[in-house]
């Protein structure tokens, strides 16, 4: 017979039994001694053991233990594993009555074999007897190894093999069977808690009233007097500085002005002497000429008519200087006669000169009407938006028929006929508001309603209307004194506080609901919507039901 290879396997003392498994299938030989350490832990168990053996089967491999540890011996016994003290001896599998009677086994480890007790203890008693069917000293050539006798072959065969249990499956298993429940946990909670929702829609009949009242709003009231219409006041005031810029517009011309000199004849006959004023203007066409010093001229003596540059005269021609009313080069005129306004005295004046233009632009007084109109609108909207502001801050509500605005104070950047290309202006107003509590208001007009509806039988105010209120001012006695009339229409029917209803309904189904609204008076009809579909009565959380209340006026 034919001498058999062994592989030689070494285990640590901290191996695993997956390792050790894993060493001898992947072993070359058919026979593989498997060297054990002192104190190998790994195989101090019944299930490893048996969990070796079956691997090794399966990978048709002999395993040997090479062991001397007393404590091994009988879970090899049980576990029907071949050891030797060492590579040169002999395999054996330990007789079973030892196996029973050592006290290493645990009680665990037995009751875990006693499945098979019963079918294997034929073959557990022959097996008892064989124990010379493997050689493993290969190092003479003397020692054969042989294999394992036909029995063992056969009693492999008929023997109950061991089944490994698949705990990656096990594992699948249970993890599958957590998330289903998991999922459905989820789904009942969201189903029947996060989804269900209420919608109960009331349509309830309704009228309108129109209110009409004064009220006077006094600053120096303490408290609401409901019987005289009086409501306390406060006053609001602001100074709004504002300011605009706008483009200047005028046009003046800057040049020098034409000078010459006039000569003035006095024409009057017997007529006593003339004084001519600095300052007198003279015309030609369109042109204007003024005096800039003053001349007596005396009596005239004439002889014939009165032609000054004709004919001598006597005590009444004088020469004054002359300027042009304004620069420009249209005043450089040629000698001729001017108009005087002074009766009796003409006047002739010599070629005019040095008259020039130089036109730039200047603030005009339209420029300035022009900027404060600009201003007037944007100050005024600006001043009540911030007015109603601060009285909003005091939990108050403005009254803008009640404003009042000083006459603005005005600046400006460039004076009048000034040169410049651009002109601002800066507008400064005193602005007061009065502001009332919209408690006080509400109170009154619930008031003035019930006067109206005493005698209109039950009727609930469904809406007093104060929110949709006009007003109008009609009379001023004082900033802080000032009378207005207020306007609505109120609205009539039955009255719902929703977050008491909501706790009513709560845990109730439809028809329960819609029976007890629709009994209440002024309710035309009521209707109550799930959803989901599956939903058959109202969530028990008042964030879940919207209240809708339809008003179907008469």
């Amino acid at each position: 017979m034919a001498t058999a290879k062994k592989d030689t396997i070494y285990i640590e003392a901290d191996d695993e039994i997956t390792a050790v498994i894993d060493k001898v299938v992947n072993a070359k030989s058919e026979i593989v001694a498997v060297v054990l350490p002192k104190r190998a832990v790994v195989f101090q168990s019944v299930v490893n053991m048996r969990l070796l053996k079956k691997s090794a089967s399966d990978a048709n491999k002999r395993v040997v233990l090479i062991s001397s540890d007393p404590a091994i011996e009988p879970i090899a016994a049980v576990s029907l594993m071949h050891i030797a003290p060492s590579l040169t001896s002999k395999p054996i599998i330990p007789k079973r009555e030892h196996a029973k009677s050592d006290s290493t086994i645990s009680s665990k480890e037995l009751e875990d074999n006693e499945l098979d007790s019963d079918n294997d203890s034929d073959e557990d008693n022959k097996d008892e007897h064989d124990n010379d069917t493997i050689e493993i000293d290969n190092t003479s050539a003397d020692k054969k190894v042989e294999a394992i006798t036909l029995a063992d072959k056969a009693k492999d065969k008929n023997k109950k093999k061991f089944k490994i249990p698949d705990f990656n499956s096990f594992k699948l298993r249970v993890a599958l069977m957590i998330l289903a429940c998991v999922l459905l946990v989820a789904g009942w909670f969201m189903g029947f808690v996060v989804m269900p929702k209420a919608t109960v829609t009331i349509d309830t009949n309704t009228s309108s009233q129109t209110v009409n009242f004064e009220f006077k709003a006094l600053t120096s009231a303490t408290q609401v007097d409901v019987e005289n219409a009086i409501l306390p006041a406060t006053i609001a005031e602001l100074t709004k500085n504002d300011s605009v810029t706008v483009d200047a517009t005028g046009e003046k011309d800057k040049g020098e002005k034409a000078t010459g000199t006039v000569t003035l004849t006095n024409c009057k006959p017997g007529a006593s002497g003339v004084s001519v004023p600095a300052g007198t203007t003279f015309t030609s066409g369109n042109l204007n000429f003024v005096t800039t010093e003053s001349i007596d001229l005396g009596p005239a003596v004439i002889i014939g008519t009165c032609r000054s540059a004709d004919f001598p005269t006597f005590g009444a021609v004088g020469d004054v200087a002359i300027q042009a009313s304004q620069p420009g080069t249209d005043y450089n005129i040629s000698a001729r006669s001017l108009t005087s306004n002074i009766s009796g005295v003409s006047a002739y004046v010599s070629d005019m000169s040095g008259g020039t233009t130089n036109k730039v632009k200047v603030v005009s007084a339209d420029d300035i009407n022009k900027a404060k109109e600009q201003l007037k609108g944007t100050a005024t909207s600006d001043a009540i938006d911030e007015l109603k502001q601060k009285l909003a801050d005091q939990n108050l509500q403005g009254l803008v028929e009640t404003l009042d605005s000083s006459e603005p104070k005005i600046t400006t950047s460039v004076v009048v006929d000034a040169e410049a290309d651009k002109l601002t202006v800066n507008q400064a107003i005193t602005y007061k508001m009065l502001g009332i509590s919209s408690n006080d208001l509400s109170n009154l007009l619930d008031f003035e309603l019930q006067k109206i509806l005493k005698d209109q039988g039950d009727k609930n105010v469904r809406n007093n209307g104060l929110a949709s209120a006009s007003y109008t001012l009609v009379k001023k006695d004082a900033v802080d004194n000032q009378t207005l009339a207020l306007q609505t229409v109120a609205t009539l029917g039955p009255t719902f506080d929703e977050l008491a209803l909501k706790k009513e309904i709560i845990g109730k189904k439809r028809g329960d609901i819609e029976r007890m609204l629709e009994s209440k008076d002024g309710v035309r009809s009521a209707n109550v919507e799930y959803s989901p579909s599956w939903v058959t009565t109202t969530p028990k959380s008042e964030k879940k039901i919207i209240i809708i209340i339809n008003e179907v006026e008469n």
